[in-house]
């Protein structure tokens, strides 16, 4: 297959998958932990709130597991910004990347793992469904989903920028969260986890996380996924000299990234090249094996025709010793 072909084969494998994208220079696909940057940017928002909340990323359900991309399970924390106070004690967060589309069923399989999680627990309505919600993440307004929602009789209200509530005949009430129209509220970790990334976002979330050593894992994770999909933004900031500090430690980790990759398709290319090397020479020793081989062979065969003449003319085969074929003179 020719390395067009397997280039555009990736893509077909590869195109659909949320956790892949391909890099604008090559076009091979190149793996984005979306979901990573995600959690680290929910724990980021509700930091302050850590010791009064529970932050449960993947989930699961029940024995045989259905995964939940993060349950929050809120203790006593008193929420005021748009997003958190539309939580109640068990909050049910699904995730989809800016390569994911958030269809009717997605909308509907989010409530349905509410209900998982409503019917998971040891004692009977331990559980209350009025104390669960339901919110749903993604980058682009899904214009088919809500066209759909309305058709059905859901009710959808665009309470702040961004922010949409589902009402009407639910199990469970649900938000919906559009990241790119999201008011500068503290959400630059959300805005900042896709490709169209504005420079303004990354400096205010790069600014509120500058020395915050308290929160650094969090923070990484959302710096790491935003510097894959946004290289020359974060590579301009670094030139400008803006926020050096937070800036080194995220290109540092992005420079051991591609320095452990690229000795790893080093390693791997090496063994390709021994390997067919390691064939060649394989095949250059069995040919000369099979001449040398082949030419003993003749030389035997001589020999033998050569005793049964003698023989036959009634002289010894003796004669032969210290006889040798002209080939080998």
């Amino acid at each position: 297959m020719s390395s067009e072909n397997l280039e555009e084969n990736l893509k077909d494998n590869f195109e659909n998958s949320d956790e892949f994208d391909f890099n604008e220079k090559d076009g091979k696909p190149e793996k984005i932990e979306y979901h990573y940057g995600f959690y680290g940017a929910v724990n980021f928002c509700y930091e302050e709130f850590s010791d009064q909340m529970q932050f449960l990323q993947e989930y699961e359900i029940g024995k045989k597991p259905v995964r939940i991309d993060m349950l929050i399970i809120n203790n006593s924390a008193v929420l005021t910004d748009s997003i958190g106070k539309f939580f109640k004690k068990y909050n049910v967060l699904e995730y989809k990347s800016p390569k994911d589309n958030l269809s009717i069923d997605d909308f509907y399989k989010a409530q349905g793992y509410a209900c998982l999680y409503k019917s998971s627990a040891n004692a009977v309505n331990s559980i209350p469904i009025e104390e669960i919600t339901v919110s749903l993440f993604r980058h682009i307004y899904p214009n088919k989903l809500f066209e759909e929602l309305e058709r059905t009789g859901l009710k959808i209200d665009n309470v702040k920028p961004g922010i949409y509530y589902v009402t009407g005949r639910l199990c469970v009430p649900a938000q919906i969260i559009i990241s790119s129209q999201l008011a500068d509220e503290g959400y630059a970790a959300f805005k900042i986890l896709a490709k169209d990334a504005s420079e303004d976002d990354v400096k205010n979330f790069i600014e509120e996380s500058d020395n915050n050593n308290k929160n650094e894992d969090n923070i990484h994770a959302v710096l790491r996924v935003s510097a894959a999909l946004n290289e020359v933004i974060y590579q301009k900031l670094r030139e400008e000299n803006f926020a050096m500090g937070a800036l080194d430690r995220l290109l540092e980790g992005r420079l051991e990234d591609v320095a452990l990759q690229a000795r790893a398709e080093g390693r791997a290319e090496g063994r390709a090249e021994g390997r067919a090397e390691g064939r060649a020479e394989g095949r250059a020793e069995g040919r000369a094996e099979g001449i040398v081989a082949g030419r003993a062979a003749g030389r035997a065969e001589e020999r033998s025709q050569i005793k049964e003449y003698l023989t036959s003319i009634g002289l010894s085969p003796d004669v032969l010793d210290g006889y040798a074929p002209s080939s080998e003179k």
